[in-house]
């Protein structure tokens, strides 16, 4: 786990919300000190096991902080289009570029009420989402597409 995310916000929402579980995949994270039952880290899976494990999830979770001023250049962290694409809500922290980035697929909120109430929205969301959009999604953002918008902001950058 990277020091973006941040993780006394999600103790402080885990314990806000405990009808809530709050699973984290993923290498190298420790339990902090007063992490609550529902906090729970699940290690590493395979790659190929991830589009089936989120189907058992309601909400995506992106819980970063601002590391550095970093989250001015982050705009849609890898991790968003598995989640849009398996149909999940998406809630996520409101720092630099990433409302920009992800637009109305996810919901935002900072400090523990407004993260929690931004994990409540999500799920929301992720019901509401047509199979049709979720889709539909999917092939606007599929890897040939993600790299040539790649390849077009970096022409931009060389050509002003």
């Amino acid at each position: 786990m990277t020091s973006w995310v941040d993780w006394a916000l999600l103790i402080q929402v885990a314990l806000k919300m405990p009808d809530w579980t709050f699973d984290f995949y993923g290498p190298g994270w420790r339990s902090p000190s007063g992490c609550p039952a529902n906090l729970r880290w699940r290690g590493v899976i395979d790659r190929e096991a991830v589009p089936q494990m989120l189907q058992g999830y309601a909400v995506g979770l992106i819980p970063f902080q601002d590391d550095q001023g970093r989250m001015q250049f982050v705009e849609r962290p890898m991790k968003f289009y598995e989640y849009v694409a398996s149909g999940l809500g998406v809630a996520s922290t409101d720092w630099g570029a990433l409302r920009q980035g992800m637009g109305d697929y996810a919901c935002y909120g900072n400090g523990a009420d407004g993260f929690a109430q931004a994990v409540r929205n999500a799920a929301l969301q992720g019901e509401r989402r047509s199979r049709s959009d979720v889709e539909a999604f999917a092939r606007e953002h599929s890897w040939q597409s993600r790299a040539q918008q790649m390849f077009e902001r970096l022409a931009a950058l060389k050509n002003p």
